[in-house]
């Protein structure tokens, strides 16, 4: 009897530090997944999405999407119903997936049109992205190990209890718009200067992009995007998000590697992108347009886009100034 005593305790305090870790990680698992930057971006996504009615051109991609292009502008500018739902960078063509799966449950867009910034191809896949922007994320993870390891990887972080507590705290406490605002305009200072007077941008690139090689692996949420169109007889273009202009020359032999991926899989690639952004253009990264210029560059991806579009719209656009 002693003896069962003693294991049973011996049993407990054992898998004490366990099931600490669990509680502590399941706790800020469920923070993150309700209230994290991340999930509130994809759920004002899913609400916009549900707002929306009568589609034709869907607008799919990162913050370099979001910073660039104004949909209601665009729609008004085009004359295509114009639908977009950037997430951010870490959301990937995983992201991009997902949101698509979920428009094609209630809209019939003809058009669909990725933009990711310039170095996605080198950045990680983002399953744990597909994860959590999807409504069909219990089905997929029965169906692909990658994606079921990542989801368990992050459900045992130990991130996910810092990310809770700072979510909560800025919740709780919010932030001044005021210190937000200098903030924005700081980082936008600082990132156009360093772009405009450094000699060698080497550093610069090392510091902030994904560009030493090219990720195979993000050929994965990137193929099942084309297949869907395939299958939807939907027309899908591609665009690389705005690049500030001394970066152009650097990223094009990443670029070069990249290019032939995206056309392979069948996508439209828009020329002339990434479009480049001179001083005044830069916003708060060397991906995103300023919000001043927002509306400059939604007609200039109008322009680009025309040649890829069929009727006589696309015929205006390319007749405007």
């Amino acid at each position: 009897m002693k003896l069962r005593a003693y294991l049973l305790v011996f049993f407990l305090v054992a898998l004490l530090p366990v099931a600490t870790v669990v509680a502590v990680n399941g706790i800020g698992f469920i923070g993150y997944r309700q209230t994290a930057k991340g999930s509130d971006v994809v759920n004002e996504r899913i609400a916009k999405l549900h707002a929306s009615s009568g589609v034709e051109l869907l607008m799919l991609g990162d913050s370099s999407l979001r910073a660039a292009i104004d949909d209601e502008v665009f729609s008004r500018f085009s004359g295509y119903e114009t639908l977009s739902l950037p997430l951010t960078g870490r959301w990937g063509y995983a992201g991009s997936l997902a949101l698509l799966e979920r428009v094609l449950e209630r809209e019939n867009p003809s058009t669909v049109l990725l933009v990711h910034t310039t170095d996605m191809f080198g950045r990680e896949v983002a399953d744990f992205g597909y994860f959590l922007a999807s409504d069909r994320r219990f089905q997929a993870m029965l169906t692909d190990a990658e994606l079921a390891k990542s989801v368990l990887d992050n459900l045992t972080s130990t991130k996910n209890f810092d990310r809770w507590r700072k979510t909560w705290k800025r919740r709780w406490f919010g932030e001044d718009p005021a210190r937000v605002a200098a903030r924005q305009e700081k980082a936008t200072r600082s990132i156009r200067d360093d772009l405009f007077n450094m000699a060698d941008h080497q550093p610069f690139i090392q510091r902030r992009m994904k560009l030493n090689a090219v990720n195979p692996a993000k050929i994965k949420y990137l193929e099942r995007l084309a297949s869907i169109c395939r299958e939807q007889e939907i027309r899908c273009l591609y665009a690389h998000g705005p690049m500030a202009r001394p970066l152009l020359e650097p990223v094009q032999a990443f670029l070069e590697d990249v290019d032939p991926i995206i056309t392979s899989l069948g996508f439209e690639l828009l020329p002339f992108t990434p479009v480049p952004m001179d001083y005044a253009d830069i916003g708060n990264t060397e991906d995103h347009v300023a919000i001043e210029r927002k509306e400059t560059f939604t007609r200039r991806f109008a322009e680009l886009m025309a040649p890829h579009l069929d009727d006589e719209r696309a015929v205006r656009i390319s007749a405007r100034d």
